[in-house]
Formats: structure tokens, sequence, C-alpha cells
């Protein structure tokens, strides 16, 4: 039958499949662990004898585990993929989300798996883009959120490895506590950039293919409970992008917003929280919930340009001596400015 064709094709091919912790790098030459040996025969959370993986979680928290795929030949047309955990409740498949392991030479002149990409459709082993010379072994990471309001109680299913002829299952047990995680930590979590998110990115700002990026990194970071927030001007007082400020008109004190339409189909899905559920691809932590705190893009340079308002000019143009000149020349700031500047 097909289950003997199979196993002998798996045993010719030399496919083996094992599992670790989200805590331990594998070497993706030799397959051993760095730090741990080789972990093929059965570890913390992996039980080789019933191909099976134990795991322990509260509601409302995300747990991960490895699946390590070695093959003694380049082996393509693999996808990975979940059935729903079935327990007291339902934890369906959408709670999975899927990984590969980019691996970087560090200074030991080996590669250690370091970014996880998102796992879209087929791959193969070795990953020829990543150009691990000697790859014999690709870890895909797999996350599990485990909802809010499941109860407690021990939930089985699987994972399972594809390849052109068959499927390799592995058992997932999950041990879900009755305490959940809070919904927001006690204190806030920034990922503070600048100017805009994907810097080297072939994107252009203000662009659709750009707000889905933008959508992307926020995402990312609502699941890591985490609130990704962009300073959108600089030092120099520029703006990373005339999209990050509404529309105004007019000058001095009179200057207005004229809409704020452009601005708030950008950004108010973040303030309400529909940036963070399904309707917008997004499954696990947080859901519902808005961003914890965000910049405004109010400072010194916006909405009225500080040279055009600022006393004090300066003529040297020369570093340090434009600092000495401005301390000397430079009255106390409330005096620096117009009161039209002030209002």
């Amino acid at each position: 039958g097909l289950g003997d064709v199979y196993k002998r094709q798996l045993q010719k091919d030399g496919v083996t499949l094992w599992v670790v912790p989200d805590t331990v790098q594998v070497d993706p030459v030799s397959g051993e662990s760095f730090n741990r040996g080789d972990e093929r025969g059965g570890g913390i959370i992996w039980d080789s004898a019933s191909s099976t993986v134990r795991l322990k979680s509260a509601r409302n928290e995300v747990v991960a585990f490895q699946v390590v795929i070695e093959a003694a030949r380049n082996l393509g047309g693999l996808s990975i993929s979940a059935d729903r955990l079935a327990g007291p409740a339902v934890i369906p498949p959408s709670s999975f989300s899927f990984f590969r392991t980019w691996y970087v030479k560090c200074g030991d002149g080996r590669y250690h798996p370091e970014p996880c990409v998102p796992l879209e459709g087929a791959f193969a082993v070795p990953w020829a883009e990543n150009e691990v010379p000697g790859q014999k072994n690709q870890s895909e990471w797999v996350d599990l959120f485990v909802p809010r309001d499941v109860p407690a109680g021990v939930y089985n299913g699987q994972v399972s490895v594809s390849t052109p002829i068959g499927v390799m299952p592995l058992n997932v047990e999950v041990e879900v506590s009755a305490f959940a995680l809070p919904d927001f930590p006690t204190f806030a979590l920034e990922l503070n950039a600048y100017s805009g998110v994907g810097k080297g990115l072939i994107v252009s700002r203000d662009t659709p293919e750009y707000e889905k990026v933008e959508l992307d990194f926020h995402q990312l970071g609502h699941a890591h409970r985490s609130a990704v927030n962009v300073l959108p001007y600089s030092q120099s007082g520029g703006l990373g992008s005339q999209g990050y400020v509404p529309e105004t008109a007019g000058s001095g004190a009179s200057i207005k917003v004229t809409s704020w339409d452009k601005w708030d189909a950008r950004f108010s899905k973040y303030f309400d929280g529909s940036a963070f559920t399904p309707a917008h691809g997004y499954h696990g932590p947080w859901q519902g919930a808005p961003v914890t705190h965000f910049y405004l893009p109010h400072h010194e340079n916006w909405p009225l340009e500080i040279d055009n308002w600022y006393r004090v000019k300066i003529d040297t143009k020369e570093y340090p001596a434009l600092i000495i000149e401005h301390a000397e020349k430079a009255p106390p700031i409330e005096e620096a400015f117009p009161e039209e500047y002030k209002e």
C-alpha cells in the first residue's frame, strides 16, 4: 500500500523530522543543537517514540516549538500545516502561525538561526536563497496562540509536514492552565522607530503597498505584546513622509487642518483596535485592543516651520562655533518666538 511505499521512500530519501523548543538553536549542517547536543531522539518537549510534541500554556498565551526537517538530498515541494486542537473546546487551525528561520554566519564560523520569516506555500531543504554551505536541515518555527476564552484542559491535534509523496504527521498535545495572561502588560513595551518602518524595502512611502507593510509591522509588534511607535519627524525637523500629518492650509495663528480624512483612513484602525482583528488578518494576543501609545506629529517644525519664527539668527555655519554663537545670542526660550507661533 501507499503507507509501505511512503516509508520506504522516506528511508531512501533520508528524510527525518524532530522537534526542539523555541529556546534552542539547531545547526543547519550537523543537526546538533548549539550547547545541547543531538536531540533527534527526544528532548524536553519531544517524545520521538510517539512523534508527540507536549506543551504547557496559559490561556491568552503564545507558545512555540520548532520542527526540524533534515534531508539527505535536495528536497522540494514541502509544506507544513495544522489541524484543530480538540479538548474541552476547540482551538482552530488559525491559531497556528508558521515561519522559516533564516541563518546568519556568526563569529564562530557556523550558521545560527536568527530572524523568522513568515512561511507561505511550498518550500525546499536546503533553502537556496539563504546560501548556507552544506545545509542539510531547516528549522520551521511554529507559533500557537491559545485563546483567552478556551477552558482549561488537555488539547490534542496534529501538525503535518507534507512531501510530494505523502504526509508526516506530528502529534501535538497542549495542557492549558486555568489562569490567563492579562490583555495588557503593566508597563509600556515599545518598538521605537524613526521616520517609518521597513527601512531598505523598495516600497515608496504614502502608497497602499507601504501602508500594508506598515500594518504588518504593527501586527507583528502587537502579537508580541509591544507597540510599534514611529516618530514621524527627525532631529533636523523633517517629516518621514507627508502621510504622517493631516492636510493643512493657512499660516501663523490662522493655520488650520483642512481634512483629517486621509490621516484617519490610515491610522484610525490602530486607535479603535480594528487593525488587530481577523478582518485585517490578525489572530493573536490583544485581539481587538488598540495600541497603547502613539506619537503625534506635533513638534517645533510642524505645523509651523521653526526657521520662519525663531528670532535668533546664526551667521556661523561651522561646528562647534555655531553652538557658541547661539549660546551667546539666544534669549530665554519663551522670548525667542512671537506670540503668533506660540498660539
